[in-house]
């Protein structure tokens, strides 16, 4: 599969290598913001042309729902590791949704699990509920904007 889908950086499913970024010497949480739904299409647009060049038809459609289908698993296992005071687990979750996000331009999914990553590194469950709370709430508009991206490419 990951041949297939040109082994794109932190796609879930398809690189389960873990890369630790650098070390901060700031230890605060990243600032959270209202989830909006919004999409990076620069980034749609990248795997538009990538599957353009390679000739694959339908590597945007296949990269889009394994995005979809995967993700939720990614918040469940945040939603247990929270549930079980997991720092580690927690950390490893977030960081793969986070890497896998980034790449479609889910920016505010990103940006949550990139808050959680900083708070399971802190050991600080205090915001992890709220922020799993909101990480809901955006990845559910993601999915509806990641559904008419799809749909759109099939008119």
């Amino acid at each position: 599969d990951r041949d297939r889908l040109g082994g794109i950086r932190g796609s879930p499913d398809l690189d389960h290598r873990s890369v630790n970024p650098p070390a901060s010497t700031e230890r605060a949480s990243p600032p959270v913001r209202r989830a909006n739904g919004a999409l990076d299409h620069k980034m749609l647009q990248n795997i538009r042309e990538l599957q353009t060049a390679s000739g694959k038809t339908g590597l945007f459609e296949q990269i889009i729902k394994l995005y979809l289908d995967s993700s939720p698993k990614y918040i469940e296992q945040i939603s247990l590791a929270i549930a079980d005071s997991d720092a580690q687990a927690l950390k490893i979750a977030a960081h793969t949704l986070k890497a896998s996000s980034e790449n479609l331009g889910a920016r505010e999914v990103a940006q949550l699990c990139r808050s959680l990553e900083a708070q399971a590194r802190d050991h600080s469950f205090v915001e992890t509920e709220s922020t799993l709370q909101q990480l809901k709430i955006s990845f559910e508009a993601i999915r509806a904007s990641l559904s008419q991206e799809m749909n759109a490419t099939h008119s």
